[in-house]
């Protein structure tokens, strides 16, 4: 009888490519980096013996050979084996590779640098500063969020204003049990605002809103991952990492829509969606969420682009987000904004920018006394400008915003902060998604074929679909989003240095 046991050539497979080992260690010398190479039809293992070249040099070859997170590993030894004869014992590295793969004591830094770098779009991480001086946004902020969960450690409360340093460090829990994760309750109201959208768009449940409360969020967003950003004067940056994603998938909405042949408004295109009063009710009015963030992000970016503007704000973030709330209020009653219903009020710019600009007031609501003007401003809005809005729109912008100014956390076990993490990188997609779903779910038949069909079978199929078709799409434009994003990088990052070279 016959086994095989292994290769006698120095090559491997990995996902049906032939990879020759060999070849991989003369381009890297060829680049100056003096590499080894070992591996099997799972895994290649790369080890170098200076520590100046590990740093990206896993990620550098997954992106060369298009191979997983975890089928290249990279190490750094100070002395590589050798054989007797004085040539390289690949033997001995491949079972180094092996033992480490099988070891519990490995960092959670080598999948996270990637989460990281992926999220924040650079090639080169410095571990001295936090995901929030690189201007992360919400989503990537899930993203890495998701990641931590995943490799097992325990999560630091604002992890995200932590050096990346600390986070690379981090080593999985050896604590008996299931371990318990902090989870920020703004995470848990996104799903439940969502998840109040489908169900607002999908039966006739008085379940509005979920739309008030994301717009808070986008404040609240805006001033914890680009203030860095906005005071160091790059508004345009911070703009375009804001939106980008979301303007990305609502073109692509609208081009499809187009293309199955309703004609989509030009206010729609021009991001005025929310304004047009054209009537003709069709499934293109649930994006006008879109059109309003896109004004409420142009309109607080912008002013950080005036020099004397951007220095007293960057000194006095709370003062200035106060004294922009009383403009938008004293706007909001001149412009008679208020004698619009509710709806209306929230699809309007002024009132779409009041309940952002209180977003960001409540994050640098830092002292108590800022945190009780926060919590004023809150009752003053609801009191007289929202007060005639519905009990679940009063509850959402109540509960939700209390809940951000004094910063309750949800402890759950780590499979159900992982899972709340996962449903939270969701959301845009489920957004953007969700309309098309119900189309399909009342073509069914479901909504039509009896006048009393239960509303929460209509939820509940919306939100299953959505559920399903949203990974596989979120999955599907990952690759996509991280070259586009990339780019914008480099082309900013060259911009904003020209710019600062002139000054």
């Amino acid at each position: 009888y016959f086994r095989i046991i292994g290769r006698t050539k120095r090559f491997i497979k990995l996902n049906g490519l032939r990879i020759s080992l060999d070849e991989i260690e003369s381009t890297l010398r060829a680049e100056g980096v003096a590499a080894w190479c070992t591996g099997s039809d799972e895994t290649l293992a790369v080890f170098v013996s200076d520590r100046r070249h590990l740093d990206g040099l896993a990620d550098r070859l997954r992106g060369d050979l298009k191979l997983g997170s975890r089928q290249v590993s990279a190490f750094c030894l100070a002395e590589i084996p050798a054989l007797a004869s004085g040539k390289v014992d690949y033997g001995r590295l491949k079972e180094i590779a092996a033992k480490s793969a099988d070891s519990d004591e490995t960092p959670a830094g080598d999948d996270l640098l990637s989460v990281l770098r992926r999220a924040l779009r650079t090639a080169e991480i410095d571990p001295d500063r936090s995901f929030r001086d690189y201007g992360g946004d919400s989503l990537s902020y899930l993203e890495v969020e998701l990641a931590l969960n995943g490799s097992g450690v325990s999560i630091p409360e604002d992890w995200d204003g932590l050096p990346l340093r600390d986070l690379l460090a981090l080593r999985p829990s050896r604590a008996q049990g299931v371990p318990i994760q902090p989870v920020p309750l703004d995470l848990v109201w996104r799903l439940a605002a969502i998840c109040a959208i489908v169900a607002n768009h999908a039966t006739t449940w008085s379940v509005g809103g979920g739309a008030y409360f994301l717009l808070v969020l986008s404040g609240y967003s805006l001033a914890r991952f680009q203030g860095a950003t906005l005071f160091a004067g790059n508004a345009l940056r911070a703009m375009l990492v804001t939106l980008m994603k979301v303007l990305a998938w609502y073109y692509l909405v609208l081009a499809v829509v187009e293309l199955a042949g309703t004609r989509v408004a030009w206010p729609w295109w021009a991001l005025l969606g929310n304004l047009d009063h054209s009537g003709g009710y069709t499934k293109i009015f649930f994006y006008w969420y879109v059109s309003a963030l896109a004004q409420v992000v142009a309109v607080m970016c912008l002013p950080f682009a005036i020099p004397p503007i951007r220095r007293w704000a960057s000194l006095r973030p709370f003062v200035a987000g106060c004294v922009a709330l009383a403009l938008v209020a004293l706007a909001f009653e001149q412009l008679e904004v208020h004698a619009v219903n509710a709806e209306g009020r929230l699809r309007h710019t002024v009132g779409a920018l009041e309940l952002s600009i209180l977003g960001w007031c409540i994050f640098f609501a830092r002292s108590p006394l800022q945190k009780a003007v926060a919590s004023a401003a809150l009752l003053g809005m609801l009191l007289f400008h929202w007060d005639d809005a519905a009990p679940s729109v009063l509850a959402f912008i109540a509960l939700g915003s209390i809940s951000l100014i004094y910063s309750f956390r949800l402890h759950l076990p780590a499979p159900a902060a992982r899972a709340v993490a996962y449903g939270g990188g969701l959301t845009l997609a489920i957004y953007m998604l969700h309309p098309f779903v119900l189309a399909l779910v009342q073509r069914a038949g479901i909504a039509h074929s009896d006048p009393n069909w239960p509303n929460s079978w209509l939820f509940a199929a919306t939100l299953a679909g959505s559920l399903l078709v949203a990974p596989v799409a979120v999955r599907l434009e990952r690759p996509v989003w991280t070259r586009v994003a990339a780019t914008m990088q480099r082309h900013l990052s060259t911009r904003f240095g020209r710019a600062r070279r002139g000054l």
